[in-house]
Order: C-alpha cells, then structure tokens, then sequence
C-alpha cells in the first residue's frame, strides 16, 4: 500500500487529534453534580479511550494496510478477535479492581458487569472496525485516482501516437513517391499502394485494440520500411530481420515498437554518407526483443521536430502496458551506431 494513504497529513493529524482529546474528556464531561472528578480516578476512567485508541491504531497502522488490504481477511480478523477479546477482560478486571472508585453509587452485580463487558466489547469492536475501514477507503480513494491517471495516460498516450505517427510529411512523401512510379514501373507502384494501404488500416483500426498477434505488427513494420525506402538513395543499406516462433501464441501492444524504426530513419540517415539501418524482431512465448541499430547522424540543434516526444510517449505506453516487464537498452558504439533494444518479457496476461 502506499505510504500516503497510512501517513498524516497536517489536516489528518488535527482531525485525529480532535477526536481522541474529545474522547479523552469524557470521563469529565459526565461526572454528575454530585461526584467529584479527581485526578486518580480520571487516569484510572483514561484507560478506556487508550484500550480504543490502541484497538484503533494497530489496524490502521498495521493490520490493515499489512493484511487486510492484500486480502489476508481471515488473518485480520483473528487478530483483532484476539485484542478485542483481551483487552475486554483486561479492562473488565480493572473495572472490578477499580470499582470502589469508579462506581461509588452503583452495585455491581454479575448482571451489571456482564452489561459493561459486552459495552466494552462493542467499542473495541467499533474501534478495530472503524481503523480498517478508514485504510480500506483511503485505499480505495488512492486505487480509483491512480486508475484514472493509467487511463488519461494511456489515452493520452495513444492520442499522441497517432499524431506522431501519422506525420503529414510522411504520407506526402509517399504519395508524391507512388506518383512518380505509376510512370515509371506500374507494378511497382501498385505494389506500393496496396502497403500503404495496410499499414494506414493498421493505424486506423488495430490501434484500438488493446493487444494484437505479432505478426501484425511485424508485417505493419514492414510496409512502414517497404515504403520509407522508396525514397532512400544507395548509399542507405537497410537490413530487416524478423524471427517469430511459429507456433507460438504471442500478442503485443500495438504502434509500441514503430517509434524505434521512426527515430532510425529520422536520425541514421545522411544525404552524403553511407549510412545503415538494421532492424531485427525476435519473439517467442517467453520474450519479444526488438532491436534497431542506425548510424548516428543527429539532427541539426536548430531542427527541433519532434523533440524526442515519441520516445517519451513510447516509455509511457510500455510503462502502462508491461510495468516491470520489459527493459530498455540503448548504447552508442565507438564506431558511430546507435543501438536501442526492447525486450518485453512473457506474462500470462498477454502471452497464453
């Protein structure tokens, strides 16, 4: 559990404050006219809003947050029996102890002490229960809110990714690219419409799914290649390897992996040097490792597209999607490559 939900904050601590001195008088509060409140029998009555107080703060201190909260429900109330139990016969036996000076004008008969055992029962009761109930709905409160941040996150995320995805100069490029092939090679040309075509469906309409066979989205990156390369010079080697186990069940979240092949095209290419791209998918039921290697060649600081927010917004999805199930790596070789792998890891959840 978080350490907010158990921990004072300044509003926290005067309202737990007020409550416990309002307990603590009274013991004065109700003497009637006739008796006299002194100062031992004030510290003897104090016993019982400290029995309470103790019942109270060792459920929202510790067994709540310990036990009840990962669902450890029996182990809890086992605990609180014993302390409810305990503590009443404690306090019955201080009662009897202390009854001359606690009940001057009343005679305690075995009827009268049954009635303040089980009063004492009831409030131990009402405390341990009122301790686990304020964890449980701070708990609560603190679960909801942290549930609707995933889901603004995620939504921004996602909103986000198609606005950097779908990048206007990019599907200009490759309709001027396609234009230019239907009078050179017609073949070529169609061939190329009908990868653009895919992979615009594939951003239009398995985005939207929360996970997609890996497959899909190695034959997404493909055509994503397929037509970047339309417009690259020779000078550009471009190497795609993809590995899939074939009989393997494997899903992955999609667009998740598109922003590295992005930012190698982006920054691995160069107008007047050679230059590489390497991209190699290797999934299996246990893992997915997707790794991009590019010559490094960055852009001019005065060439602020982008400004790195793909990447940003990539570690947010897979923090949404895979929380502590993936890794990122990401080195630059002494001779000028650039390398960056995902290896997101099986869970039962995705990979069946």
């Amino acid at each position: 559990m978080n350490k907010e939900s158990k921990s004072f904050s300044p509003k926290g601590f005067i309202l737990h404050l007020t409550i416990w001195t309002a307990l603590f008088i009274l013991p004065i509060t109700f003497v009637g006219n006739e008796e006299q409140m002194s100062m031992k029998k004030y510290l003897i009555t104090s016993v019982w809003p400290i029995s309470w107080a103790f019942a109270f703060y060792v459920n929202y201190f510790w067994l709540a947050p310990t036990y009840y909260i990962n669902n450890e429900i029996r182990k809890t109330r086992c605990i609180n029996i014993a302390i409810i139990i305990m503590f009443a016969i404690a306090l019955h036996f201080w009662m009897l102890h202390n009854k001359e000076i606690l009940h001057t004008n009343i005679v305690m008969t075995l009827h009268k002490q049954i009635v303040l055992f089980v009063k004492d029962l009831y409030a131990l009761t009402l405390s341990t229960t009122l301790g686990c109930a304020i964890i449980m709905s701070k708990h609560w409160v603190y679960s909801e809110n942290q549930r609707k941040e995933t889901e603004n996150i995620k939504r921004e995320a996602e909103l986000i990714s198609l606005k950097y995805q779908i990048q206007p100069h990019f599907l200009l490029n490759t309709l001027n690219n396609i234009y230019a092939l239907t009078s050179i090679n017609q073949q070529k040309a169609q061939e190329t419409i009908k990868q653009f075509s895919e992979l615009l469906q594939h951003q239009l309409y398995n985005n939207q799914k929360e996970l997609i066979d890996i497959r899909k989205e190695a034959e997404f990156i493909h055509n994503y290649i397929c037509l970047m390369k339309i417009r690259l010079s020779n000078h550009v080697k471009v190497i795609e390897e993809t590995d899939i186990a074939p009989n393997d069940e494997i899903y992955v979240a999609p667009m998740i992996l598109i922003t590295l092949v992005e930012n190698a095209f982006k920054h691995g290419i160069s107008t007047d040097e050679d230059c590489l791209v390497h991209i190699s998918l290797k999934a299996s039921k246990e893992k997915i490792e997707f790794e991009v290697e590019n010559s490094n060649h960055p852009k001019d600081i005065l060439d602020k597209s982008g400004h790195g927010i793909g990447l940003d917004m990539l570690k947010k999805k897979l923090d949404i999607m895979y929380p502590q199930k993936y890794t990122w790596e990401k080195r630059l070789t002494s001779n000028n490559i650039y390398t960056t792998k995902i290896t997101i890891y099986d869970t039962k959840l995705r990979n069946n």
